[in-house]
């Protein structure tokens, strides 16, 4: 079996074993059909259908460590020197 989705322009495919067999999952990403990364995880839940959003978990959290993602929280304003740019 196989899971494939595409996050912010980066391929992840996550190739599912027999979970009769076992649990090891692999995990490919790619950019623009370019090689980007793989590894290979052991699916910790006991349904198999959960497997698929570990390895999408681990799959954003690579891709996040190349510095791609969704959104970053912008740290609030700690001084009133840090909140000047506020417009109220």
């Amino acid at each position: 079996m196989q899971a494939t989705l595409n996050y912010l322009n980066h391929l992840i495919t996550i190739d599912l074993p027999n979970p009769e067999e076992n649990n090891t999952c692999f995990v490919l990403i790619e950019r623009q059909g370019a090689y980007l990364d793989d590894f290979q995880f052991s699916g910790e839940s006991e349904d198999p259908n959960d497997w698929i959003l570990e390895g999408t978990r681990l799959a954003i959290k690579t891709i996040k460590s190349y510095g791609v993602s969704f959104y970053t929280k912008k740290p609030a304003c700690s001084t009133a020197e840090d909140c000047k740019d506020i417009p109220f």
